[in-house]
């Protein structure tokens, strides 16, 4: 398995302050602050923030500065791929129109949705690794794991762990430990209040097995 991007998020911490900057002080954001509306559509991810919230507008950037960095990454590993898609409303669009045949923006779509599910954690495995893993998933569409191209490039290998975070069956996302630690916290807890346990108690079976996890990943 590869290791964490390469490309540090740090190095894209003035462009994106100058980018929040900036639609914090367009015309729009102007109007709405004069109506105490605080919320402004964020750059480069597309999501909103309330930017009189100090703690929310850092978490935001720090996002951005994530999504900067996922993206200058796919494109050193991977340059005749498209770049990879951020901005919630493209994202939100591409799950729209995304046709069945088209394996390999499914596939980038995929990926890109998980990192965003994530918020571009740097701990997210590589779009190699994700891809491999897709590859060999039973629950991954035929049409991709089907994909001569794709099975050529991407040899079906179960590195990481995949899960469906969502009603949507098209799309798997990456399982990181935190996501582990908090099914196994679940089972914790289910299994002791079978067996009896007060809720409590359960509840302390279940925050054990999320530390023990941790501890191992």
């Amino acid at each position: 398995m590869n290791g964490p991007s390469q490309f540090c998020a740090a190095a894209f911490e003035q462009q994106v302050a100058e980018m929040f900057d900036a639609a914090e002080r367009c015309p729009a954001a102007m109007q709405a602050l004069a109506r105490c509306d605080t919320e402004v559509r964020a750059p480069i991810i597309g999501i909103i923030y309330d930017s009189w919230s100090e703690k929310d507008t850092e978490k935001t950037k720090r996002w951005a500065c994530n999504a900067l960095a996922a993206r200058a990454q796919l494109k050193k590993d991977h340059p005749s791929w498209p770049d990879l898609p951020v901005r919630a409303g493209e994202l939100h669009q591409l799950q729209w129109d995304l046709s069945r045949e088209d394996a390999r923006l499914h596939i980038l779509l995929m990926y890109a949705l998980s990192l965003s599910y994530h918020h571009w954690d740097p701990q997210h495995p590589s779009f190699r690794d994700f891809v491999c893993s897709a590859m060999a998933d039973k629950r991954t569409p035929h049409t991709i794991r089907e994909n001569e191209e794709l099975k050529k490039e991407f040899p079906p290998v179960p590195i990481v762990k995949l899960f469906r975070a969502t009603e949507d069956i098209r799309f798997l996302y990456w399982c990181g430990s935190k996501m582990t630690a908090s099914f196994k916290a679940e089972q914790a807890f289910d299994k002791a209040r079978a067996s009896g346990a007060s809720v409590e108690a359960a509840r302390e079976a279940g925050r054990r097995a999320y530390r023990e996890i941790l501890s191992i990943q």
